[in-house]
């Protein structure tokens, strides 16, 4: 079998792995702690749904800020 390796130019840079990476971690964060309080918040079940959405947007701009940072630093050491 052939390895198949990507180079750090044809990596993600422009942090879309990341951001999705970052979405779905915070997607099932946000429902599993929604999904505790349940019974115990005053949130309608819309409101809940609104911020776990809210949550995850927050989550995927961080992610994909992260990822475009994280491809700058390692395009730069290598090309040092």
């Amino acid at each position: 079998m052939r390895s198949r390796t990507i180079s750090w130019r044809a990596s993600d840079g422009c942090g879309c792995a990341m951001g999705a990476r970052f979405l779905g971690v915070a997607l099932v964060a946000a429902i599993a702690w929604y999904a505790w309080h349940w019974r115990t918040s005053p949130l309608s079940a819309w409101a809940m749904a609104l911020r776990i959405l809210i949550w995850s947007f927050v989550a995927a701009i961080v992610g994909k800020a992260i990822g475009i940072l994280t491809f700058r630093s390692r395009a730069r050491r290598r090309s040092v």
